[in-house]
Parts: structure tokens; C-alpha cells; sequence
């Protein structure tokens, strides 16, 4: 199975055990598997050091996602499921 398809197959994996639907938005999607995770998502100024320049970060000592506060909804999710994917590919 290639990178590509392990990531999906993860994904797919998280949305199961977070009990989330395919029809649910993508907002409530992430949340509730960030949520499932044990991962906190903290909404931060744009210029917070904590975010060190980027748009999200995983803290995974705090488990913790720090994403942009000024970011809009659909890439707010993008953001979001990216730092869970680093969380759980990279265990």
C-alpha cells in the first residue's frame, strides 16, 4: 500500500472510532476526531510565537492543536486535519 492510500486508509480509520458520519460537515468532522484523539484545538492570533510562523502546529507534548484564529471555516478543517494526520501517522 503506498504512503498515500495508508494515509487514507488512517483517516477513514479515525472517522470510525469518532463515530462521524460522511455527511457531517467537515468542521464538526475534525473537532470530533481531534476530540477522539485527546487533542485540544486552540485558536491563537496569527502573530502568537506559539504558532512559530505557520498556520497550524501540533503540540503534541500538550496535546495540543494550535491553529490561526483568523483562518477561514474550510481551511480551518484543512488545517486541522492535516495536524491529525501528523498525530497519527507519525506515533
Amino acid at each position: 500500500m503506498d504512503t498515500f492510500a495508508l494515509i487514507r486508509a488512517r483517516a477513514r480509520e479515525l472517522r470510525e472510532t469518532a463515530g462521524v458520519a460522511d455527511t457531517q460537515k467537515a468542521a464538526e468532522v475534525v473537532r470530533a476526531v481531534a476530540a477522539e484523539c485527546g487533542l485540544e484545538i486552540r485558536a491563537l492570533p496569527p502573530d502568537d510565537h506559539e504558532l512559530e510562523g505557520s498556520h497550524g502546529l501540533l503540540c503534541r507534548e500538550f496535546g495540543q492543536i494550535l491553529v490561526r484564529n483568523d483562518l477561514p471555516a474550510t481551511e480551518l478543517s484543512e488545517v486541522i486535519a492535516h495536524e491529525i494526520g501528523h498525530f497519527a501517522v507519525h506515533q
